[in-house]
């Protein structure tokens, strides 16, 4: 799915006057995300959806293409896990 479909089907469903508006409130609903999870650590938790929360992959060492072995630092990013009333659904 792409933005584009997400903000039509967001403008549709809440009978917004334009895709515009949709868009904003998208915008908007993920940078809270971002702002809850990614920054301040909180799990984002949205009933009968899914949790949003930070996870950390740990520091690695990799090999390129070209033969170098190079040392990965730990990075954070944003998980996602689905909700259990979801999974049992499909």
């Amino acid at each position: 799915m792409t933005f584009d479909t997400l903000r039509r089907l967001t403008q549709e469903r809440l009978n917004l006057k334009s895709q515009d508006q949709a868009g904003d409130f998208l915008y908007w609903l993920f940078d809270t995300i971002e702002e809850s999870a990614v920054k301040k650590g909180a799990p984002v938790r949205i009933p009968n959806f899914g949790t949003f929360k930070t996870r950390t992959r740990k520091a690695r060492i990799v090999k390129t293409p070209m033969g170098e072995i190079m040392d990965l630092p730990p990075i954070k990013f944003l998980g996602f896990k689905l909700s259990q009333s979801r999974v049992q659904k499909q």
